[in-house]
C-alpha cells in the first residue's frame, strides 16, 4: 500500500504540486464478492429478475 501511495504521491505531484502530502488511503474496507450458484436458466441465457429458479447439480 505504502508503494502505491508513493507512485501516486509521485504522479499527482507532477501535475498538481499542491496535491502533494493530501492523499489519503482507505484501509481496512470490508469487500464482499458474493456469487450465485448456477441454474438451468443461466445456461439457456434466460433473463432472471424477481423469479426464483432453483439451483441445478452444479449450483
Amino acid at each position: 500500500m505504502i508503494e502505491v501511495e508513493q507512485q501516486l504521491s509521485k504522479t499527482i505531484g507532477s501535475i498538481y504540486p499542491q496535491a502533494v502530502g493530501k492523499l489519503t488511503a482507505i484501509k481496512d474496507v470490508p469487500f464482499w464478492y458474493v456469487r450465485h450458484g448456477q441454474t438451468n436458466w443461466n445456461l439457456e441465457n434466460r433473463a432472471m429478475g424477481q423469479t426464483d429458479i432453483p439451483l441445478n447439480a452444479c449450483g
